[in-house]
């Protein structure tokens, strides 16, 4: 396709695909309402709402009754809550995924607007984001920080990584005086399940590379029409 108004039109749909699946990925990391999120939703199994938790909890003047009531209160979230943040963080790899393939087709698409009109108009997705979020060299040589990454990397994952071991602490002990069938099925669950995220994120980290072998046939793909 040697066409530039007509690469121009994919180039605008792409940008417009790809803004979508940011704003998905953004709502997974919006840090109170996700975990409140999941909270409703962990209760809601259980047939009961934030409210009439807090309500339970706010009436009991013990100290020791209070703090049993706090630890029922996390015992009931922590059991469905943890499956829930491990499926919500594949939702988010898929969400990577989709916006690093359609990041790197308009990339592709801008090299090529660029030679039709013989002008270097295009340089965000081919030019600027490998450098400023992708870890490539810029043109001292020098490798800039992404400062997103690393605020994730610091903050973030650590903060998650706390929350969720501290649930999974809570409902591994709650299963253990409740039923140890139960407790045995649910340890095997979020085991799969932990090894099929890492299993994935791996996958989509050598994807992710410049020089993988999803990079080189969006280029073909993107430089044969």
């Amino acid at each position: 396709m040697d066409n530039p108004e007509l690469l121009l039109g994919e180039y605008n749909n792409l940008w417009s695909e790809k803004n979508t699946h940011k704003i998905q990925l953004r709502k997974f990391k919006g840090y109170l309402s996700y975990f409140t999120s999941i909270m409703t939703g962990s209760l809601s199994i259980f047939g009961l709402s934030t409210t009439e938790l807090f309500q339970t909890i706010s009436n009991s003047k013990d100290p020791a009754i209070l703090t049993q009531n706090i630890t029922n209160v996390l015992n009931i979230i922590s059991v469905p809550a943890v499956p829930i943040i491990l499926l919500i963080s594949s939702f988010a790899i898929n969400e990577l995924f989709q916006i690093y393939v359609i990041g790197n087709t308009i990339g592709n698409i801008e090299k090529k607007l660029n030679k039709l009109t013989g002008e270097n108009i295009y340089s965000w997705e081919h030019k600027i984001c490998p450098v400023v979020y992708g870890g490539k060299d810029n043109h001292n040589g020098k490798k800039l920080t992404n400062i997103i990454l690393l605020n994730d990397v610091l903050i973030f994952f650590p903060l998650m990584l706390i929350l969720t071991t501290i649930l999974v602490v809570f409902a591994l002990n709650f299963l253990y005086n409740y039923n140890l069938i139960l407790l045995y099925s649910y340890a095997a669950i979020l085991f799969l399940m932990l090894l099929g995220i890492i299993y994935v994120a791996t996958k989509l980290a050598n994807y992710t590379k410049a020089s993988s072998q999803l990079s080189s046939f969006i280029s073909e793909a993107i430089n044969s029409y």
